[in-house]
């Protein structure tokens, strides 16, 4: 029986901290300004916390795992730069943002944590750090993690893909979803000529609409209906809405929206619930 429940694995490695440059001026030196570098307005400047150097692909790193971590009474600015070092990327602060949230450059940090993902850990950072009504939150992509208030974050919407076969089909089904109802329609009428008499022949077409399963050879009586797994699509749908950030569906007057669509949910709303939706183990 061919399984056609698709798995998604996400590998664990570590990631060790990476040795500065032994380059560069010499004790107590310091290089000489460029005058012929422009002047840069300091209170415009959005200061940041990147990595000394960036080799990794930042959103990708967000799952590797970090063998311990450990800062007492460390300034939360020196937190990141030291967790941009160690997982090789580049992180951005809006600092301005934080600021306007009560959390400050030298707000200090004591945490102890082992094997945990570099996701996760910038997660519990941030929920160290940000005041109870004003969380933090964060936006990775191949370039940078860029941090900022959750209010600022969720001001861009994101649409995401979620392979939900691994969720709702058990093991070696031979199920599989197709796009929906099929709809037929008089596509073109094809003309019909015999001795005495003239006549128009319909060619029909279909249309696919809505969300259909269908069970691609005969079903084993243990595997579900198709009945079944509609049920259990929409059960899914309504757990995401009912926990994760219920007051940003649609069905709750919020902007965001989740659709199915053959073996997937297409889900679009701010990236601090696509976070939360990751951090929930709901959907791989």
């Amino acid at each position: 029986m061919r399984t056609l429940a698709a798995g998604l694995v996400a590998g664990l490695f570590s990631v060790v901290a990476v040795a500065q440059d032994a380059g560069g001026p010499g004790p107590g030196k310091k290089d000489a300004p460029d005058p012929k570098a422009p002047a840069v307005d300091k209170d415009k400047a959005d200061k940041a916390a990147p990595a000394r150097r960036r080799v990794a692909n930042a959103a990708a790193m967000l799952p590797a795992i970090l063998r311990k971590v450990q800062f007492n009474d460390v300034p939360l600015s020196d937190v990141f730069d030291q967790l941009a070092e160690r997982a090789r990327v580049n992180i951005v602060v809006r600092w301005n943002q934080l600021n306007a949230a009560g959390v400050e450059a030298t707000t200090p940090v004591t945490l102890e944590v082992e094997g945990q993902t570099f996701g996760k850990v910038l997660r519990i950072v941030m929920e160290e750090v940000a005041q109870p009504d004003d969380p933090l939150a964060y936006r990775a992509d191949d370039q940078m993690i860029l941090i900022s208030s959750a209010r600022d974050i969720n001001s861009r919407m994101v649409t995401r893909v979620y392979d939900i076969l691994d969720v709702v089909l058990p093991e070696d089904t031979n199920a599989y979803f197709a796009s929906g109802t099929q709809v037929s329609y008089i596509q073109t009428l094809l003309p019909r000529v015999a001795p005495g008499a003239a006549a128009q022949q319909p060619i029909i077409g279909t249309i696919d609409t809505g969300v259909r399963i269908d069970f691609g050879v005969e079903r084993d009586e243990d595997e579900p209906t198709p009945e079944e797994l509609r049920q259990q699509i929409q059960d899914l749908i309504d757990v995401i809405q009912t926990t994760i950030e219920p007051d940003t569906w649609a069905i709750n007057g919020g902007p965001g929206v989740i659709r199915a669509f053959r073996n997937t949910l297409v889900i679009r709303n701010s990236q601090f619930v696509h976070q939360q939706i990751a951090a929930s183990g709901i959907l791989p």
